[in-house]
């Protein structure tokens, strides 16, 4: 997919802040009954704007699927490259990105058609990136997964730190 817009640090924040209101927007009101007009409005951006970076809302969902995937890649990368990863670091990570993270669970657990679809179309990537974990590292990552998870719906910093030390 050839990226739309420019790369400028102004039009890379023009493009997240449309990604970032259309999750929010995903996640409270379901993809389909979302528009792009009610996404260019939730990122206070003019219906053009939208257009410049995004041909269509599929194109944005496709996006934020992608970005996600970026997220997750960086994140286990950081759990097999970096043998010293410690909870604080793990928990920083956690509370930095839970808000999204919540949003894009709510996201995906609306099983909208449209929205399985397009998983469904990353299956062969998450595959791949699953195989990529060395076996030494897997319980780490499953760790981290259910760590993420816990949080992001509890927000229980007790349950987040006993759950983090458990990694070491």
């Amino acid at each position: 997919m050839i990226q739309r817009g420019n790369n400028t640090d102004k039009g890379i924040k023009s493009r997240e802040n449309i990604q970032n209101a259309a999750l929010r927007l995903f996640a409270k009101k379901g993809y389909k009954e979302t528009t792009m007009r009610d996404i260019a409005r939730e990122a206070k951006v003019t219906p053009g704007l939208y257009y410049r970076y995004f041909r269509s809302k599929d194109d944005l969902l496709k996006a934020i699927i992608k970005s996600h995937a970026v997220f997750m890649n960086e994140v286990s990368s950081l759990l097999t490259t970096s043998a010293a990863l410690d909870a604080a670091t793990i928990r920083g990570i956690i509370r930095k990105h839970h808000q999204e993270l919540r949003l894009y669970f709510q996201l995906l657990m609306q099983q909208e058609k449209t929205v399985k679809k397009m998983m469904a179309g990353h299956l062969p990537d998450i595959q791949d990136f699953l195989r990529r974990i060395p076996e030494r590292d897997k319980n780490r990552w499953l760790t981290l997964v259910g760590l993420m998870a816990t949080y992001i719906f509890t927000e229980d910093d007790t349950l987040l730190n006993l759950m983090s030390q458990s990694l070491y």
